[in-house]
């Protein structure tokens, strides 16, 4: 909200600027005045909307030219001062916001008609000049109009008509339609397109403090219907109706009014959001995580629930057009590939799951565009209080590795010929195998935003299309009823706790999460492989995408995100992929340093496949990144790997668990996500760098065998000392001879 302004009085001299002023100071008028009275300064606590304002006189002389156009630049409006009884005056009329005064019409009467002004001349002007905000007449000796004439100049720069309405026109201009629509999307809670009694009420005690009765909001209903029928639909106002009810406003001069409520809902004076609302200021540590706060999820799940118009418990094409129609974005999420990404039911629409899932993984990768879209759909308070930190567990330090010249030449050769090898399988031919990029080459797209604020934990997820939410920032409770089925899930048995498991026999209900503080509730896991692996289909296998037979090589980055269940509490894994910028992505450290989990994933059948994973870990210093590996593919004949150690042995030199053994096709995936969740939560118990640095602890095996091998070798030690000799001799010979020396010395 603007704290000061300038009004600057511009017109010929004798037009009466000076005398505007002085009346207006000394609410009298004064026969003899100054010919440019020096700069009035009001203090806010005396103007009605409590803002310092600057009041300036000009002169039309040559020698004021100078200071006249300097003022010019800094006024904030003008006020064109033309006497009625001077044509010359008006003609030379000319722009900013500019407020139209007819002065001296105490004197219009002394004058013949055709020398004097007259008001419809005025009228046509403001057609030709769009730039004129207001006009009116006064006249200072008779004290007419002169405190309205700077009330007026006061709302021109507080409130000005022409961002919002287009006189000629009699419409409200574009983008002003747009903000007030967003604020009818806002105040629709329960999404049916029509605000009705009670949000027209809660809708004014928002804006202005205080509540309509009855009869107030018929008259509200009772003058749109007059004027504009069409907007008013079953006791309550349409968006048409609403949009009519401004208009109103505005023509009647009551523009303030349309501002208050632009301003309430965060809009500044070019009718865009304000930037500290989109775009908050916080720093996040490099150590850290963003994820969603309890109240954020409480948010987003109420937001599902009422645009889940037809009660399916999944968002259609249709009701996420809807919900989206106040982001200035044709396709919100488009560089995630959304909604294929994430869980969706049969029909292809975003089931609950899948929803929580998206924000989770957009607020883990870039939390600026979580922000962004919770200003624009209306985040209740500060936004910032919808994420939370989240400490991100240590890892493994990076080890140098340390080669001489002529072995990383040779490794790279090896590198390179390994990659020409897979780069050749390609169908697309557009891998480019000709070296290795550099650890900053990398896109920043590949890099993630691990930034926090808050803590809290995640709403329980049911199989319901029965959802209720309650709580604020600090907490949340989202209950399910169980017992009603899931028209967006697809089939699976019932288990005898009432939840749903689908054919792989994982439980497709979410749990409950205990809301610790801190607590990771998303973790970032990448999966690398040669082409043609089988990367993708598990991946899509996550998100309960069919199996496809075709091969289509990855070209370019995706991400997939779904949730598992660790311990009866929920975990989000962002799962991704790099396609061909796998290279740039694990040379750059900003890119590795962000994953809490390497997937590392060779096709059991190829004998080629493990041995690409080796060389990768063998070119990238990648000892210190928590990994798992994956043989895929174990529905065919298994090959042996091309490789000094086989997979088994390798992985045990790592200290690392024996590759899992799955195959998507046939749907047997080991619990391999929850595998990678566990692992994700735990990284020092799959970290080489960590493994290889730690001794092994002694159990109650090696204890037993040691205990054992000492008896033993006491018991050989005490035969052969008392089997050989005679024990009087011995005692003789060791014990009293050596004593009696050293008692006769």
């Amino acid at each position: 909200m603007r704290t000061e302004m300038r009004i600057l009085l511009v017109g010929e001299d004798g037009s009466g600027k000076s005398s505007l002023i002085t009346t207006f100071i000394k609410e009298e008028f004064l026969l003899n005045v100054q010919k440019i009275v020096p700069e009035v300064t009001i203090p806010p606590e005396v103007t009605p909307e409590n803002v310092t304002t600057h009041i300036i006189d000009t002169s039309a002389s040559a020698d004021y030219r100078d200071r006249l156009e300097a003022e010019l630049t800094k006024a904030n409006v003008i006020c064109m001062v033309y006497s009625v009884i001077d044509r010359e005056s008006f003609n030379r009329i000319h722009q900013v916001p500019i407020i139209l005064v007819g002065n001296k019409i105490d004197r219009r009467q002394t004058l013949p008609l055709e020398s004097v002004v007259q008001p419809t001349e005025v009228l046509h002007l403001m057609n030709d000049y769009r730039e004129i905000e207001t006009c009116l007449e006064s006249s200072s000796k008779e004290l007419i109009n002169v405190t309205e004439l700077f009330y007026f100049a006061q709302k021109a720069v507080l409130h000005p008509t022409r961002p919002l309405f287009d006189a000629v026109e009699h419409t409200l201009k574009p983008k002003c339609s747009q903000a007030l629509g967003r604020v009818f999307w806002l105040c629709d809670m329960d999404g049916d397109g029509i605000l009705n009694y009670t949000e027209l009420n809660e809708f004014q005690k928002t804006c202005f403090n205080t509540s309509l009765n009855q009869k107030e909001l018929d008259d509200i209903i009772d003058v749109v219907h007059h004027s504009f029928p069409e907007g008013v639909v079953k006791n309550g106002l349409n968006l048409q109706g609403f949009l009519h009810l401004h208009k109103l406003f505005i023509q009647q001069g009551r523009v303030e009014t349309t501002w208050i409520v632009l301003r309430t809902f965060g809009y500044s004076d070019d009718l865009n959001l304000r930037a500290d609302i989109l775009y908050p200021e916080i720093e996040i540590d490099i150590n850290c995580s963003v994820e969603l706060s309890a109240g954020g999820f409480e948010f987003i799940t109420e937001l599902f629930r009422r645009f889940d118009l037809d009660k399916d418990a999944a968002l259609n094409n249709s009701e996420l057009k809807n919900l989206f129609s106040v982001i200035p974005y044709e396709k919100p999420w488009k560089e995630y590939n959304f909604p294929d990404c994430t869980v969706t039911n049969q029909s292809g629409n975003v089931t609950l799951q899948g929803w929580l899932a998206m924000w989770a993984m957009v607020t883990l990768l870039n939390h600026k565009t979580t922000l962004e879209y919770f200003a624009y759909l209306g985040y209740p308070g500060n936004t910032l209080n919808g994420i939370k930190i989240a400490k991100r567990l240590v890892k493994g330090t990076r080890i140098k590795r340390k080669f001489v010249e002529s072995t990383n030449r040779t490794q790279e050769n090896k590198y390179k010929k390994i990659t020409s090898y897979y780069t050749n399988k390609e169908i697309s031919g557009q891998h480019d195998s000709s070296g290795i990029s550099g650890p900053n080459s990398v896109s920043d797209e590949f890099v993630s935003n691990r930034e926090n604020i808050g803590t809290s934990g995640i709403p329980n997820i049911g199989d319901s299309n029965n959802i209720s939410g309650s709580g604020n920032n600090s907490g949340i409770s989202v209950n399910f009823n169980k017992n009603a089925g899931n028209k967006g899930t697809s089939g699976g048995k019932q288990t005898k706790s009432g939840k749903k498991v689908g054919s792989n026999g994982r439980s497709s209900s979410l749990g409950i999460f205990s809301g610790k503080q801190g607590a990771r509730t998303a973790s970032l896991v990448y999966v690398v492989g040669s082409p043609g692996c089988g990367k993708t289909s598990l991946i899509r296998s996550f998100v309960k995408k069919n199996f496809n037979e075709k091969y289509n090589p990855t070209q370019s980055s995706m991400s997939y995100v779904n949730s598992v269940e660790i311990k009866a509490e929920q975990h989000f894994l962002v799962i991704r992929e790099f396609g061909l910028y796998t290279n740039m992505a694990l040379g750059n450290n900003r890119v590795v340093d962000s994953c809490d989990l390497l997937c590392m994933v060779y096709d059991s059948s190829d004998p080629n496949s493990f041995n690409y994973l080796v060389e990768l870990r063998n070119h990238y210093n990648l000892d210190h990144v928590p990994t798992m590996f994956i043989a895929t593919k174990c529905d065919l004949d298994f090959v042996e790997q091309r490789t000094e150690l086989p997979p088994d042995v390798y992985c045990n030199s790592l200290k690392l668990a024996t590759p899992i053994n799955i195959s998507v096709k046939k749907d047997q995936l080991a619990n391999i996500f929850e595998k990678m969740a566990v692992f994700a939560s735990k990284p020092a118990t799959v970290t080489p760098s960590l493994l290889l640095l730690k001794r092994n602890p002694l159990n109650v095996a090696t204890i037993f065998k040691y205990s054992a091998i000492l008896t033993v070798t006491i018991a050989i030690a005490w035969g052969t000392i008392f089997g050989n000799y005679d024990k009087s001799k011995w005692i003789e010979r060791y014990i009293y001879r050596p004593f009696r020396f050293f008692k006769r010395n």
